[in-house]
């Protein structure tokens, strides 16, 4: 097993611990690209943006990042795969699309800054509480999102 499939096992397996998801059938790819290419890809726009799950069986992170050293960029990733396990459990159905969006991000900020308190890393600004994006969403099932 080569040491990125290693740090994705042991952050698939943190993330399901700390959701409740259900393992994944198999692991998902990681492909580092560009930040150009993520901006274009996830945005359609210049926009900061570090990594990005289309679903599907890829996660792609920019390729500055470097999760075997950094655990700042770990936690880009596991970020990434909590939404990998979202897809794969049929997480966040029940809405809005623009609510759901805004509920799986809170969830996958949540297991971020868990994972990153578990290691004495800065979490995230966005992590336990209402993304701010999720005030452009119309409806207010965020308010019942859960975490």
């Amino acid at each position: 097993m080569t040491r990125l499939a290693e740090i994705v096992a042991e952050l698939l397996l943190f993330a399901q611990i700390t959701t409740g998801y259900a393992p994944a059938v198999a692991r998902p790819d990681v492909v580092f690209v560009s930040q150009a290419e993520l901006q274009r890809q996830a945005c359609r726009n210049p926009c900061k943006i570090f990594g990005w799950y289309p679903n599907g069986s890829t996660v792609y992170l920019d390729k500055r990042l470097d999760p075997f050293a950094n655990l700042q960029a770990r936690g880009i990733l596991l970020h990434e795969l909590v939404h990998y396990l979202q897809h794969e459990n049929g997480a966040y159905k029940d809405g809005s699309a623009c609510m759901n969006w805004a509920r799986r991000e809170r969830e996958a900020y949540k297991v971020q800054a868990a994972w990153l308190q578990r290691n004495n890393v800065a979490a995230s600004a966005f992590s336990g509480t209402r993304p701010p994006w999720s005030r452009i969403c119309r409806d207010t099932s965020a308010d019942n999102a859960p975490g």
